[in-house]
């Protein structure tokens, strides 16, 4: 059996108490205002929690490093054909920087898939150029290294780049 303290004489009495039985002084009920304050607080606490946790969230996708800001306002578009007995890539690419910042030594992947759609075939290149903000630059006839004779597909990507600040 839980005890409670009386509020009229401090004496100890039983929780299911309706009265105290050594003053006779009525138990004491939680007011209405009581309740009131201890809701809204309450609701003000887990409020706060979640207005914070979303400002974590806004602040981890919002903090790009400058490279990543710049890879992002970096376009590829490309052509290609095969060269030296159908043994070697041969690449034109147009690619335009749309930052604020230069770039230099754009590493370029290609993967290649056959007929099929199975993936057969890799390159890596990095192109030693300077890319100044806000242009477009040709690299026409780009030498990408040795390809499968059997590569009937092609998709290319920027890897990698050096940032000038």
């Amino acid at each position: 059996m839980a005890l409670i303290k009386c509020y009229e004489c401090g004496a100890q009495i039983s929780k299911t108490a309706k009265s105290c039985p050594h003053c006779g002084a009525p138990k004491k009920k939680t007011s209405a205002v009581t309740w009131g304050v201890t809701l809204f607080l309450v609701f003000m606490f887990m409020f706060v929690i979640a207005n914070e946790s979303g400002k974590l969230s806004d602040e981890r996708t919002d903090t790009k490093s400058p490279k990543e800001q710049a890879m992002e306002n970096l376009d590829l578009d490309f052509s290609w054909s095969t060269e030296g007995f159908g043994n070697v890539m041969e690449a034109n690419f147009i690619i335009k920087n749309k930052g604020l910042n230069d770039v230099k030594d754009i590493e370029i992947e290609c993967i290649h898939t056959a007929k099929s759609g199975t993936q057969i075939d890799k390159n890596t290149r990095v192109i030693y150029e300077l890319f100044k903000r806000k242009s477009t630059k040709k690299v026409k006839k780009f030498n990408m290294g040795f390809i499968n004779t059997q590569a009937y597909k092609t998709s290319c990507r920027i890897k990698d780049i050096v940032i000038i600040e």
